[in-house]
């Protein structure tokens, strides 16, 4: 049930809906195989966000 509810979080996520940041067209979410972590594609970078909600944070800043 929780990576379920992960999964639609972050498919709204994907969708575009955040009201804290206006994330529009953030791509590819995956979950981390605990379920824990979920991962997407925004702008040409990867971040990471935990699965139940907060802060997500950039895992590659690439120049091209």
């Amino acid at each position: 049930m929780k990576k379920l509810f992960a999964f639609i979080l972050i498919f709204g996520l994907s969708a575009g809906i955040s009201s804290q940041n206006n994330l529009f067209f953030a791509s590819k979410p995956s979950l981390s195989p605990d379920g824990n972590i979920a991962f997407f594609s925004y702008e040409g970078d990867i971040w990471k966000v935990q699965a139940g909600g907060g802060t997500a944070e950039r895992m590659t800043a690439l120049a091209g």
